[in-house]
């Protein structure tokens, strides 16, 4: 396209136009793009409740008597 002579405005809108905001460094924060913007936040805080939960189980598995074998 710019090879063709078209500006950096009119690529920038076509490929928008076709791929959506998606294809942009820093799409607009809309109810479309809500998932890239917080999906990477959601992710870790889930991660961290997770790793969390998995090793309070394993210090109350661990509390028990030991015995010998």
């Amino acid at each position: 396209m710019l090879r063709q002579g078209a500006s950096d405005r009119q690529i920038y809108d076509y490929m928008t136009q076709r791929y959506g905001d998606f294809v942009l460094y820093r799409p607009p924060l809309k109810r479309t793009t809500w998932l890239l913007w917080f999906g990477p936040g959601v992710l870790l805080v889930g991660g961290v409740v997770t790793l969390i939960l998995v090793l309070r189980k394993r210090s109350h598995l661990s509390d028990g008597p030991v015995r010998a074998g």
